[in-house]
């Protein structure tokens, strides 16, 4: 017998909002302001990412990282989901200095080299995202090389990356 999970898992999301006043007043009167901040902000990550709520997601995230200094394990993760989703300048700006420091710390990281170039890329900036995407070829693996000179290319001829995993260059 399916549980009930797997039998709502097929049906489409709920796109309404949670209650987050309800919850912010919950856990501030168990436990305290910081606390509730701090939580109902990352409920709001989660929500905005699982209901696909890309705009949403990507603001609440931002203030997330401006909160946490940008230490989160799942930094290049949900930059590369903004990539793909996001195409407001602003909102890309606002995640470019976070995944900047993300390459310094790993600076063979080739899969946060190339998220991060790519976040350069749409912003508008194409010689230091490509200069990025270089850095990527440099320490990936035999395995990514090709598909980063693929990347490389369509930055030097102005061609949107990754259209085919779904990435949105045009408001839609």
């Amino acid at each position: 017998m399916a549980s009930d999970w797997m039998m709502n898992n097929t049906k489409q999301l709920d796109p309404r909002d949670a209650d987050w006043d309800n919850l912010n007043r919950l856990i501030k009167k168990k436990f305290n302001k910081i606390c509730a901040k701090r939580n109902v902000i990352d409920a709001k990550v989660q929500w905005y990412h699982k209901h696909y709520n890309w705009d949403s997601f990507a603001k609440i995230y931002s203030k997330k990282l401006d909160m946490s200094k940008g230490d989160d394990p799942l930094l290049n993760g949900f930059a590369w989901d903004i990539f793909i989703n996001i195409t407001d300048k602003a909102v890309l700006n606002k995640i470019i200095p976070w995944m900047k420091k993300l390459v310094q710390k790993y600076p063979q990281a080739d899969d946060a080299l190339d998220t991060y170039a790519n976040l350069l890329y749409k912003a508008g900036r194409k010689q230091e995202a490509i200069q990025w995407e270089e850095k990527a070829v440099s320490v990936a693996s035999a395995a990514h090389k090709s598909e980063y000179y693929v990347v490389i290319e369509e930055m030097k001829n102005g061609q949107p990356t990754y259209l085919s995993q779904g990435a949105i260059w045009s408001v839609r």
